[in-house]
């Protein structure tokens, strides 16, 4: 046998005694920790994976400035707010409807501004998180409902679970526009209201240039403007049963 064979058996069952060693892996005891009902948004960038693949110095670019943007969100304006970003996704979590709400609007603005949609869902239940150096460890029946809700929806919005209450800010007040309101109900569901006083016009003409730049999507592209169209009119956007 060559020195080089014995070197390579020699390697080859170290590596094997070094795999079957036990790791010392972080405990994280999930099992201790306080199971605190939570509100859960998990949101999904729409077509960044496909832009990897095309043009990935473009995506690079779209990704830095798009995060770099939501990693600010939650600083002073939502106390409560824990932000996890995992690859081209977004998990929002808080005590506080109202600041994932928020939240999930100021997403909404910072990825169209970058020519980019979004569709999520948000979710209510107990919520288990811990961090351990460079750990993250996470148990959520919420999550797992978030993320089934942004599988199902198929129309670029961030949608509320069933799970979650609608809260009396929900619905028109008296004087105020459909800009202005934080939740719309639209094509049967409640979403995150991607449009405000100042971002409203600005975001139509976004989407309109979107769809003459790809008009294989025309279907996602049509529905957001059909979603504009109906905040425009003024109609009171809510269930029928609550009209």
């Amino acid at each position: 046998m060559s020195l080089r064979d014995t070197l390579e058996r020699w390697l080859l069952k170290l590596l094997v005694r070094r795999m079957m060693q036990p790791r010392d892996w972080l405990a994280p005891q999930l099992g201790g920790l306080p199971r605190e009902h939570r509100f859960v948004a998990f949101v999904d960038l729409l077509g960044f994976s496909h832009s990897v693949i095309t043009d990935l110095d473009e995506a690079i670019a779209t990704y830095d400035h798009l995060f770099d943007e939501i990693r600010h969100i939650g600083r002073g304006a939502f106390p409560t707010l824990e932000i996890v970003v995992a690859s081209d996704s977004v998990i929002f979590t808080s005590v506080h409807l109202a600041e994932v709400l928020s939240a999930c609007q100021t997403m909404q603005f910072i990825a169209l501004a970058a020519d980019t949609l979004v569709r999520g869902g948000i979710a209510y239940d107990l919520h288990i998180q811990r961090t351990e150096e460079r750990n993250l460890y996470v148990v959520s029946p919420a999550l797992v409902k978030a993320v089934r809700l942004e599988r199902a929806v198929l129309h670029p919005c961030i949608a509320l679970h069933s799970s979650v209450q609608i809260p009396g800010f929900a619905y028109p007040q008296p004087g105020q526009s459909n800009f202005e309101r934080l939740l719309l109900y639209f094509d049967a569901m409640w979403v995150v209201n991607p449009f405000n006083i100042m971002w409203g016009s600005s975001a139509m003409t976004h989407v309109s240039q979107l769809l003459e730049r790809f008009p294989q999507h025309r279907a996602k592209y049509q529905w957001f403007l059909s979603l504009y169209e109906a905040v425009r009119s003024g109609h009171p956007l809510v269930p029928d049963n609550a009209a």
